[in-house]
């Protein structure tokens, strides 16, 4: 009986782990604080589609990880639903340069670049332009100082 048991708490353990995995980097999402909307309103789907930092219309609306997302068209709103974690900005929508030295920076959504198919705003040019270099290590350090906004 005991093996049964530790077995099954193993699995649920495993499977709580599993389900964690795929909300690692969700987080706060960076909105106006009276609003509810995310990134100023901007359409996080235009970065990809049209290259493009591009305001959404308040008609073109969905409502996603307790913000309202803002779509220039109805198709970039089926995008987004269909794959949110594809199209949403990393940290939230938040600095990704003040991310990476361990602070929660608002950003300007006319600052951005995608990387490795992943969306990342800052706060000025100063800071996407750091990023130029050494990509990879401001990543990893934005990953792992996102995880501690997340859980803090």
């Amino acid at each position: 009986m005991k093996g049964k048991y530790t077995g099954q708490v193993l699995i649920t353990c495993l499977l709580i782990f599993l389900l964690g995995i795929s909300d690692l980097f969700a987080g706060e999402i960076y909105k106006s604080f009276f609003s509810g909307i995310a990134i100023n309103g901007y359409d996080p789907v235009n970065y990809f589609t049209e290259n493009k930092a591009e305001k959404g219309s308040p008609d073109i609306k969905f409502k996603w990880k307790e913000a309202t997302w803002l779509f220039k068209t109805n198709k970039n709103r089926s995008l987004f639903k269909s794959y949110p974690n594809k199209y949403a900005p990393q940290y939230g929508g938040h600095c990704a340069n003040g991310m990476s030295e361990g602070h929660k920076v608002s950003s300007d959504q006319t600052l951005w670049r995608i990387i490795d198919g992943k969306l990342f705003m800052f706060y000025s040019k100063k800071g996407r332009d750091r990023w130029s270099s050494n990509t990879d290590q401001w990543i990893k350090d934005a990953n792992q100082n996102w995880l501690i906004f997340k859980y803090d």
